[in-house]
């Protein structure tokens, strides 16, 4: 994906996924069916609206099987971009749609001259992170209610 808004094509273990920019109440019902069944109000934040959000989606055919939401540093200031649950549906995890979705945010973080990304990862998937070039920067923390969270970071 050469910039945030553009669409490409991604092969995810031999299966073609679409990325493009959707709207940010696209997200919210893969991530509550993926992440918080029955817990809307975990699904989208207030920051989702601002101008630097851009909101992700993988789609096979017409389906969304993928979503994530990246922050970009405001227009000339060269700062950390963060993105932010990322989820994928059950049936297309493990075929590369995840690691997708991460690389077009690395890609356009970096076209916005981002100095770094970050994430807060679940403590349970750092691992994955680290395939995609990510370093754990601290200690985990806890947030939405009991889930253990790890920053990982990668320099741009």
């Amino acid at each position: 994906m050469a910039a945030a808004g553009a669409a490409g094509a991604e092969e995810a273990s031999g299966a073609a996924v679409t990325l493009r920019r959707i709207k940010a109440s696209d997200t919210v019902g893969l991530r509550e069916k993926v992440m918080w069944p029955g817990r809307p109000e975990l699904c989208s934040l207030p920051e989702d609206e601002v101008p630097e959000a851009v909101h992700l989606g993988a789609f096979a055919g017409e389906a969304l099987v993928g979503v994530l939401s990246l922050f970009l540093p405001k227009e000339g200031v060269k700062g950390r971009a963060q993105y932010r649950k990322v989820a994928v549906d059950q049936d297309w995890q493990g075929k590369g749609v995840g690691s997708a979705l991460v690389r077009a945010a690395v890609e356009a973080a970096q076209s916005a001259g981002a100095a770094a990304i970050y994430c807060h990862a679940r403590a349970a998937k750092t691992e994955f992170y680290e395939r995609l070039g990510f370093a754990r920067k601290g200690e985990s923390f806890e947030k939405y209610g009991g889930h253990q969270y790890v920053e990982m970071e990668r320099d741009l």
